[in-house]
């Protein structure tokens, strides 16, 4: 088996490596991955994922796959023991809410916490972190086509999850599995008022006023002046030159 031989190797072919037995290279379509296949000394099939080419190499799935081999011959099963090793997603979840979303603003963690238990435990949670690639993630988009908002969201989150879960050493460098998955287009959820709106919008103020003073007078405000609502709520009066009047 050559580089040559793997860059044409068409979707479904199976190739054999002729240096180490049982290594074998198949394409799929937009991937080619390395397998090793061999029987432990109970008899029992055995087939695991290595890696995806080109990110491991020929060379490094041999090296693999004979360190493998020998643990194989010393009467042990490789691919058992790493399996009971590797996280899974629900772990890289656990991890995701601890070590990053508890950073977050309150707010910002609900959303999370709701996307995490409501699309990426039910579909992903049970598998192992390092199997995760483009298919499944593909996947859960398209369990997602009917609310494509909450499909984004989550696409964003899965896509941050597995940017850590690289940097957590849980998966190889590069293979973050949404890297080529396509958001859906939203339809805008906000636009600007038309002129000929403005009068109607300042009319309906004047009719809400009354019973809702404050919350009136927030929306002037950050009409008039363009900031956020959250910055005028905890805005300070001199932030807002109130004081230097008052010594005028």
């Amino acid at each position: 088996m050559n580089r040559d031989e793997i860059e044409a190797a068409a979707p479904g072919a199976v190739l054999h490596d002729d240096q180490v037995p049982g290594l074998k290279l198949r394409a799929f379509e937009g991937r080619r991955s390395w397998y090793l296949y061999y029987r432990t000394k109970a008899g029992k099939r055995r087939a695991p994922k290595l890696g995806d080419y080109p990110l491991l190499s020929i060379t490094k799935a041999r090296t693999i796959a004979r360190e493998m081999m020998g643990e194989v011959h010393a009467g042990r099963d490789p691919a058992a023991e790493r399996r009971r090793q590797i996280p899974t997603v629900n772990d890289l979840c656990d991890q995701f809410v601890e070590r990053h979303v508890a950073l977050k603003k309150p707010s910002t963690q609900t959303g999370y916490a709701g996307l995490i238990r409501r699309t990426i435990r039910p579909k992903l949670g049970k598998r192992d972190v390092d199997s995760i690639d483009i298919d499944d993630i593909e996947a859960v988009m398209r369990g997602l086509k009917r609310a494509p908002y909450e499909a984004n969201r989550t696409l964003a989150v899965l896509r941050k999850m597995f940017n850590l879960a690289e940097k957590w050493r849980l998966r190889p460098l590069g293979s973050n599995p949404c890297r080529h998955v396509e958001a859906y287009r939203e339809r805008p959820r906000q636009r600007p008022l038309e002129p000929q709106e403005l009068p109607r919008f300042a009319q309906v103020l004047d009719e809400l006023e009354q019973g809702h003073p404050r919350a009136v007078a927030l929306l002037r405000v950050e009409i008039l002046t363009g900031a956020r609502g959250c910055e005028i709520r905890t805005a300070r009066w001199d932030e807002l030159g109130v004081g230097a009047l008052r010594k005028a």
